[in-house]
């Protein structure tokens, strides 16, 4: 079995240092939480790569053998210190999402999306997270194979346009003949918990096609739950928390808080932590 992934998505450079910190796999960047997410700038996505370039997780280390022996064999013995599985880096994946609404999107957005694919290229993105439909609800499929063949090398998210979509089974299958890695969802649901049925279906579904990651909705408290229930490896969450305005002075006829989505750093490590002993259970 593989290890586990925590995604964890950021709408700005300090979420994105403090999830690498706390163990983030992959970092799904984003701006404009308001509209649940849209391209990152080019300044943003540059700093973000630098910071993930340089942070590296340590997977969980595997003891499923050691200090066992089969019938007639010597026990293994543990790993030696510093023999232990080498540093994963921090991927980085951009959303590729022009602007908020709805995913039907016209020539004009998809000509943005091909070149912001481009940049994300040019800065040596590990990933992209893409998406779109017609209008009566199915995978632009001729669109979106543009983008995904202009991804190139990089990896292709399928993002939560999939919980927009008529037929979730007959979109799996696009999807996957469109050649993305990996699907978003939430089961068509608000929330993945409450979509955790159907997301199980696509699981199986998929197999070994394409990865099902939940997104949405996915904290510490269910983490655990969900994975049980949905048989899902790829986990998404914001783990967002508010936080307030440094500024000394606010000027209260604007009746507004000024307050900033930032990533709980906490949350991060005990989804974290959660994961790697699910992992470290399967492996005993």
């Amino acid at each position: 079995m593989r290890p586990f992934i925590l995604e964890i998505c950021c709408f700005n450079l300090s979420s994105v240092i403090v999830a690498t910190g706390a163990g983030a796999d992959r970092i799904e960047l984003c701006m404009d939480p308001g509209d649940g997410g849209t391209t990152p700038s080019y300044g943003l996505i540059h700093t973000a790569r630098e910071v993930t370039r340089n942070a590296h997780r340590t997977a969980p280390e595997v003891t499923r053998n050691a200090g066992r022996a089969a019938p007639g064999q010597r026990p293994s013995a543990a790993p030696a210190p510093g023999t232990g599985p080498a540093p994963a880096p921090v991927r980085l994946y951009p959303i590729i999402r022009p602007r908020g609404g709805d995913f039907f999107y016209d020539k004009n957005d998809y000509a943005q999306m091909l070149l912001d694919i481009g940049i994300c290229r040019e800065l040596g993105c590990d990933g992209v997270v893409i998406g779109g439909l017609t209008q009566d609800g199915r995978v632009d499929k001729e669109q979106c194979a543009r983008l995904v063949e202009a991804a190139g090398p990089m990896g292709v998210t399928f993002h939560r346009a999939f919980d927009r979509v008529a037929d979730p089974l007959d979109a799996l299958e696009d999807i996957i003949a469109i050649g993305c890695e990996r699907i978003l969802t939430s089961g068509l649901r608000p929330t993945a918990p409450e979509g955790a049925a159907l997301i199980h279906t696509l699981v199986t579904k998929a197999g070994d096609r394409i990865k099902i990651m939940p997104g949405s909705g996915v904290r510490a408290e269910n983490l655990v739950a969900l994975q049980a229930t949905t048989g899902a490896r790829e986990f998404h969450t914001s783990a967002r928390v508010p936080m307030p305005s440094l500024m000394q002075y606010v000027n209260p006829q604007m009746q507004e808080q000024l307050t900033l989505v930032a990533v709980h750093s906490e949350e991060v490590r005990q989804m974290r932590t959660l994961l790697d002993d699910l992992y470290n259970s399967e492996a005993r």
